[in-house]
């Protein structure tokens, strides 16, 4: 019996783009486990002739279904577009990116034989019209690409969006466990993290299943919603309870990124025992009158529970890997210390 797979498309103001996003997804390839599809697509109030072009979508395709909602933003829309999605499995989609056609098939395939796995990534390929991608995206989308296993998603839920939304395939049963989007923030981090809290796990097919058009108006590029400290208060609120859980705390990090981990850190009564960095210059002094700066070498001897990793520097995550497991060979990442989000 075929699965019913609905994808989800929110849209405002994509009268350029949406014809391209809905003709990729209905153009998805047969694979190992039949499936059936539906489009909903969601416009939260555009101003062009998204709308028009909507109608005409679903007049050539009844498989599309068109909802129409006053302007009340993404997330409204989303949660609208999740109660009218009826499929097995919910596929995310943006207005302006294209599915590749293998994507569905080859996330439903990785579902069927892994039925532990409650969502499923894709890689992503990011394109700019009229020019090249900026560096940033590229250094991105390398990153994001390598997360793979379902170890990989939870031991860096608290770093990054690891999480390509608009690649993500997910079991419709989970919304009904854990809640739709809230208007908290990034609602796509958000969203994971809770998930994580449930104890759902991720994957993901090892291949590019999207392509994401990057331009400057992007919400990324112009919410505040989607600035890094927001990113940051997040992973914040869900690192809370398990800060708390813990007594003696080590944060790595002694310079202006990992300053709102140390107020973050005493506010909720867990100031650390101490500061880790390499720079020769803050080594030895006090930050906020208390809390020392020590070299690295410091891990073997401290007694400490638990670490927050706050660091910005390229290339810097697998130094620190390297030199926990050597001085710390009994701690394991994503149990006795977490890189977070700065």
């Amino acid at each position: 019996m075929a699965v019913l797979v609905s994808f989800l498309v929110p849209t405002r103001d994509a009268a350029s783009t949406i014809d391209a996003a809905i003709d990729s997804a209905l153009a998805q390839q047969a694979g190992d486990v039949a499936f059936e599809l539906e489009v909903v697509v969601v416009d939260d109030g555009s101003h062009d002739d998204t709308r028009q072009r909507m109608r005409s979508a679903r007049d050539r395709d009844r498989r599309v279904v068109l909802i129409e909602q006053q302007r009340l933003g993404l997330v409204a829309a989303l949660n609208n577009g999740l109660e009218h999605c009826r499929g097995d499995f919910v596929a995310r989609l943006d207005a302006d990116d294209i599915a590749m056609p293998q994507r569905i098939a080859e996330q439903l395939a990785l579902l069927a034989r892994n039925p532990d796995i409650g969502v499923v990534d894709g890689q992503v390929r990011f394109v700019r019209d009229g020019g090249p991608v900026p560096e940033g995206m590229q250094r991105y989308a390398t990153w994001v690409n390598a997360v793979e296993t379902a170890d990989d998603f939870r031991r860096l839920q608290y770093y990054e969006a690891a999480v390509v939304h608009p690649a993500a395939t997910i079991r419709s049963e989970l919304f009904a466990r854990v809640g739709g989007y809230r208007d908290v923030g990034p609602e796509d981090f958000e969203l994971w993290l809770r998930m994580h809290r449930q104890g759902v796990r991720f994957s993901k097919v090892p291949e590019v299943l999207v392509e994401m058009r990057d331009h400057d108006a992007r919400l990324t590029r112009t919410s505040e919603r989607y600035a890094r400290s927001a990113f940051r208060d997040v992973a914040m609120s869900y690192l809370r309870e398990r800060c708390l859980e813990r007594s003696r705390i080590l944060l790595w990090g002694a310079g202006s990124t990992a300053r709102p981990w140390l107020r973050f850190l005493r506010r909720i009564g867990r100031t650390p025992i101490a500061i880790i960095d390499v720079d020769p210059a803050k080594i030895g002094s006090l930050r906020g009158g208390d809390v020392p700066v020590v070299l690295p070498e410091a891990l073997e001897s401290v007694d400490a529970d638990l670490m927050l990793v706050a660091l910005r520097v390229r290339g810097a995550d697998d130094l620190i890997r390297q030199d926990v497991r050597r001085r710390r060979p009994d701690w394991h990442e994503g149990e006795h210390y977490w890189f977070v989000v700065t």
